[in-house]
């Protein structure tokens, strides 16, 4: 019962941290008012959902059968490739930018997605290699250290694009939607999303895909870790969360998961992958590749492991170089 407040306090003592490290005092104490704010509004819906609880049958599970999952994509004629992580390289990741401590909430033994998050950079970096001439964005970034740990490790230029910005550019951050960035045509190297795909509501995944095209130099490439995918096309969605202006998928099935802290979460079909994503991406010209990720014992209850196992697939699109 002590480890799920430990887990807030350790969020909250992290955003804060971020907030002043990127902006300053003034900011980091704005934004503990607006998460206390944030808090407090959903514990009238927490009440109500309680309640809900006791009458409602159970939701529908999401499915994560990774085996029926490649069954499927290979009936799709999907083809996957295999990334294995080599546990001594990520070791040397880890001591070669100094990540906070309570990043993510902290460390996975302590109910933190700390490994899981540097888990994310380390293979998005291995998948799709930044050199340090790079153009670099970040989707999503909100108060990510992705950008921080590139500069530091790398030496590249990175831009933090967010919904959550102003609109237009303000030094290295983007405001706006992923999917209409303000910048000029050609402007990256690398896009890189972590955590974020997933939830582009709407027809906002298949509108990004163009944008990438877009936005990309002729050789740059977009990487996406996770890519969620699931045996049946599902929208995992907190019910502590207003959702009255979502766009639901309309043959997706929406599963109400207390906790997810996030009003939308789109896990892909096969199906679902291929009109919706890949088809979208051949029209415009990019090559695709799809990753399942192995290399690390699932049974295992090391932070490395644990932290590895929900990282199940990414995917990699790629624009051409010239002539090819």
């Amino acid at each position: 019962m002590t480890r799920l407040p430990a887990t807030r306090v350790r969020y909250f003592v992290n955003v804060l941290n971020l907030v002043r490290r990127q902006e300053g005092w003034g900011s980091a104490a704005a934004a503990a008012v607006d998460l206390s704010r944030n808090e407090l509004r959903r514990v009238p819906r927490l009440l109500l959902s309680t309640r809900r609880d006791e009458r409602q049958a159970p939701s529908p599970a999401r499915e994560f059968d990774v085996p029926t999952i490649l069954q499927q994509l290979d009936e799709a004629g999907i083809d996957i490739e295999v990334f294995t992580l080599e546990r001594t390289a990520f070791e040397e990741h880890m001591l070669a930018f100094r990540y906070p401590r309570f990043y993510a909430g902290g460390p996975i033994a302590k109910g933190g997605f700390r490994e899981s998050k540097i888990l994310e950079y380390f293979i998005s970096i291995n998948l799709l290699p930044v050199a340090a001439s790079d153009v670099v964005i970040d989707v999503a970034s909100e108060r990510s250290v992705f950008p921080e740990m590139i500069n530091a490790t790398v030496g590249a230029q990175v831009f933090r694009q967010d919904l959550i910005y102003p609109p237009g550019v303000d030094g290295d951050k983007i405001g706006g939607s992923a999917a209409a960035m303000p910048v000029p045509a050609a402007f990256a190297d690398k896009i890189f999303l972590h955590n974020s795909f997933e939830h582009f509501e709407g027809v906002i995944d298949a509108e990004f895909v163009a944008e990438a095209w877009r936005l990309l130099k002729p050789g740059g490439g977009v990487c996406i870790v996770p890519l969620f995918l699931s045996t049946r096309h599902q929208i995992v969605t907190d019910p502590l969360i207003d959702t009255e202006d979502v766009v639901w998928d309309p043959d997706a099935e929406v599963v109400p998961r207390k906790g997810y802290r996030s009003r939308f979460g789109r896990f892909y079909s096969a199906r679902a992958l291929a009109t919706r994503v890949l088809e979208p991406a051949a029209e415009c010209g990019f090559q695709t590749k799809i990753y399942r990720l192995g290399g690390v014992d699932p049974a295992a209850v090391d932070p490395i492991s644990r932290g590895y196992k929900g990282i199940r697939f990414a995917m990699v699109l790629s624009k051409p170089s010239v002539g090819d």
